[in-house]
């Protein structure tokens, strides 16, 4: 211990000099980026006092000086970047939480391999310690990878949750849509990370080869412990404050499907829920994909890519809605609330509340889901639950793409549309792929209409004039039926084609949530319940998320003594009020933005 004591006089000045020059460093660094000092000055302080130790314990040798600015550069560019990004928030302390990992895992790494020296567990702690460094050197690159793809946006849990709800079609797909410029950079980068990951470690053996020997093991044990401090901050890093949150989420998912149970239960104790003699009759909901009313004729879109909504809004019953919008950018949180009673603005619990289909069925009607859509796995609760209830389920599509035997284009939907029983009112929900990337998948070659400029655009406005050829078709057969009441079209949510993003939050442009709601009733439907029909009419141009489908649904279908209902936002009441400035989307986090 004497002798540690001399030697740390003697560096005393290099010591004061690493640990002013970090506190320093990151006082600036956190200045820079515009985050409160005060938040993070201890941890700070810590950092610095941690950093000065393990820089005298390795001689402040140049391979340790080295090897750990590299480190710190790969952590805190991501940060550095998303600082330039106006529409990015960084997290409170994000900065030192970076620096933090670097100790951890870098500093944990060399304190583990001084530390087996002196135990009989060597080639234990020695295979510890190198898994900690390789990790050190791989734990920033889903964010890195995220960051160049993205264009400069954070890895969210809304990502994430993607991530879990994507199948390998769905994968490729996305792979496929990414600028080449993107795919060739990812490339690059991991090999660039591979070259680094090497000489890292060649780093790694210099600066253990130049550790000061007389180094007391009580320090080093101290260091070691002291370790625990930074994993346990950093639950406050961005990364892992995502990682929480999209397991919350799955966690709800999950739990919505096993309270099913439950939720029939509290159906079967519900009384008088009925359906209004005058609203009995056949019903069709169609769920679109990525469509995004900007790229309507109908709508206004310079192409003509709709022209059966075109002739069809001119009809005396056909409304479309000027101001819909979606929920949110990606289909199973967008459907979580837009089938559901859950809603951004209601308190309701997501386990209990219940969805259309149940309150359908409860109250009468024959229901049926047909969808060109992966049958998803468990992920995909509750889409996947709300599908599962219904009385009769068909999925045309195992995969999704055009292998053989496995291309499905939407109108092969046309061929499970339903001969109904006229004494039972019907509900039939139809799930569209829509415009789902790849977009040349969602269309035959030979029904190619636009080509020759943009190819994002021309595949993608080619996927909105066929979804709009299914949509005739299936009215053509709809009118023909002899209780038909009323047709539903509505897009989960928009895309923007225009820049070849797609629909991903983290990327959020407001054509994302730019969606069509068109409502068709029958003449008969008009007569017999002519109120609702002055209604939509007057709400026509009002502002509408699709997360308020289900208190549509439930009024269209003449539902009565639905369980907590609320008419000021049911489009179809006349106490409807959703205020421009109320209005919202990505689950209440935006404001719309028309």
């Amino acid at each position: 211990m004497r002798s540690f004591q001399i030697h740390f006089s003697q560096s005393q000045n290099h010591f004061l000099l690493a640990f002013s020059s970090y506190a320093i460093l990151f006082f600036l660094f956190e200045y820079f980026l515009g985050q409160p000092l005060s938040q993070s000055y201890k941890l700070v302080l810590f950092e610095s006092l941690f950093f000065a130790l393990l820089g005298y314990m390795m001689n402040f040798s140049t391979a340790f000086l080295k090897s750990w600015t590299v480190l710190f550069l790969l952590y805190e560019s991501p940060i550095l970047v998303l600082s330039q990004n106006p529409q990015s928030t960084l997290f409170p302390r994000d900065a030192v939480l970076a620096s933090g990992l670097v100790l951890f895992g870098y500093g944990g790494s060399l304190l583990l391999e001084c530390l087996a020296e002196h135990t009989s567990y060597k080639k234990i702690i020695t295979c510890i310690s190198r898994f900690l460094f390789i990790s050190a050197i791989v734990f920033p690159l889903p964010t890195l990878v995220y960051l160049l793809i993205s264009g400069g946006k954070a890895l969210s849990s809304d990502i994430m949750l993607t991530l879990f709800q994507t199948n390998e079609e769905e994968a490729l797909a996305y792979i496929k849509s990414l600028p080449s410029a993107a795919l060739v950079g990812s490339l690059l980068l991991f090999s660039l990370l591979g070259a680094l990951g090497h000489d890292l470690l060649k780093l790694r053996q210099q600066v253990l080869s130049k550790k000061r020997p007389d180094f007391p093991v009580k320090l080093i044990v101290f260091l070691t412990l002291c370790l625990i401090i930074f994993p346990v901050k950093a639950k406050s890093y961005s990364f892992f404050v995502a990682m929480k949150e999209t397991k919350e989420i799955l966690a709800d998912y999950s739990h919505y499907e096993k309270s099913r149970n439950k939720r029939l239960d509290r159906l079967e104790q519900l009384k008088g829920l009925s359906v209004s003699p005058k609203a009995k009759g056949l019903y069709v909901l169609v769920i679109g994909e990525s469509a995004t009313r900007d790229h309507m004729e109908s709508y206004g879109y310079k192409r003509h890519t709709t022209p059966f909504l075109e002739s069809f809004k001119k009809d005396p019953g056909t409304l479309l809605f000027s101001k819909a919008f979606s929920n949110h950018t990606h289909t199973v949180p967008v459907l979580t609330y837009a089938l559901s009673q859950k809603n951004q603005y209601n308190n309701i619990p997501l386990q209990k509340a219940y969805f259309l289909i149940e309150i359908a069925k409860k109250a009468g009607y024959e229901t049926y889901w047909i969808s060109n859509q992966r049958k998803y796995g468990a992920w995909d609760t509750p889409t996947s639950e709300m599908a599962g209830t219904a009385d009769h389920q068909v999925f045309i599509n195992g995969r999704a793409g055009k292998g053989v035997g496995s291309t499905y284009y939407d109108k092969a939907l046309l061929d499970h549309v339903p001969i109904v029983d006229s004494a039972h009112p019907t509900l039939i929900v139809f799930h569209v792929m829509g415009s789902h990337a790849s977009y040349e998948d969602r269309y035959p070659k030979n029904e190619t209409y636009f080509s020759g400029g943009n190819n994002h655009i021309d595949t993608y406005d080619n996927t909105i004039l066929y979804t709009d050829q299914f949509l005739k078709q299936l009215y053509v057969k709809l009118k023909k039926m002899q209780d038909f009441r009323g047709l539903v079209y509505f897009s989960d949510h928009g895309e923007d084609s225009r820049k070849g993003i797609g629909h991903n939050a983290t990327q959020y442009e407001p054509i994302m949530t730019h969606i069509p709601f068109v409502v068709h009733l029958s003449s008969e439907s008009r007569k017999e319940r002519p109120l609702l029909w002055q209604v939509l009419q007057s709400h026509k141009d009002c502002w509408w998320t699709n997360d308020l489908l289900y208190n549509f649904m439930v009024t269209l279908l003449g539902i009565e003594n639905a369980p907590e209902s609320d008419s000021s936002l049911d489009i179809a009441s006349p106490n409807y009020n959703l205020p421009l400035e109320k209005a919202r989307t990505l689950h209440g986090k935006k404001k719309l933005d028309p």
